[in-house]
């Protein structure tokens, strides 16, 4: 996350959906089936606070992971700054969360959805540990511009939509949700500079094929994602991974 950005504040609107993350995911709808088309609807499920707390780890947590991973075998001078701004930005991000969830007295807890996500964090850097140089160079941003995507989508419609306590939802709307707009915005410029186009190497569901840019495919600045594809497959056009679709949503 941009530490620039990095004050004690953060996240947006609240409307609690009522359903627990430890339930049995329900399997993803069909396409159009989200938004009200034929098939089964779906909708994000509720966390508590704890569990968003988990998962709020396990994005940073993923973003460094990766950059670890890559860094060593990176050729480009500016994909290795990339690289290096992930495990600085996202280790201090996670240390300030840590601290102020002990002020809150809240302990994070490891859910269906945090699980996933470190599952999804794996499977990208299994994704990318046969590469080297320039084509690790663009692999990796190809999955920075996906995995930022995908956060954003997870911060606004599954974290904020959940998030009850007042301090922790200032602190995601105000110093991480900015954060994942600028770190996505600079890997989508990457990309671009790099020339090449957003193979979505970054899914543990392994799809292909999207451009890169934001989740919901408008401009990067300001970016709000389209919530009610967040429980389609990704092929039908949904925000996550099939296996983070599959545990963040659930049948109302």
């Amino acid at each position: 996350m941009n530490t620039r950005a990095m004050g004690l504040t953060g996240a947006a609107a609240l409307f609690v959906l009522a359903a627990a993350c430890n339930n049995n995911p329900a399997p993803l709808a069909p396409a159009g089936g989200a938004g009200g088309g034929a098939g089964t609807t779906l909708q994000v499920m509720a966390l508590s606070d704890a569990q968003s707390a988990a998962v709020l780890s396990a994005l940073n947590s993923g973003e460094i992971l990766v950059a670890q991973a890559v860094l060593p075998r990176l050729a480009n001078a500016d994909a290795e700054a990339f690289a290096q701004r992930m495990i600085t930005e996202h280790g201090t991000l996670n240390q300030q969360a840590a601290a102020l969830l002990m002020q809150l007295g809240i302990t994070p807890q490891a859910n269906a959805v945090s699980q996933a996500l470190d599952a999804n964090a794996q499977q990208v850097i299994s994704q990318l540990s046969g590469m080297s140089g320039a084509a690790l160079d663009l692999a990796y941003m190809n999955s920075q511009v996906q995995m930022h995507e995908q956060a954003l989508g997870m911060l606004d419609c599954v974290v904020l939509n959940s998030v009850q306590n007042g301090t922790l939802r200032q602190f995601v709307m105000n110093t991480v949700r900015p954060g994942v707009i600028d770190h996505l915005a600079s890997a989508t410029s990457l990309v671009a500079a790099l020339g090449g186009a957003q193979a979505r190497v970054g899914t543990a569901d392994g799809g292909t094929g999207a451009d890169a840019g934001t989740a919901d495919g408008g401009a990067v600045a300001g970016v709000t994602p389209e919530c009610s594809l967040a429980c389609l497959p990704p092929a039908s056009g949904g925000l996550f991974p099939e296996p983070v679709a599959m545990a963040a949503c659930t049948q109302p």
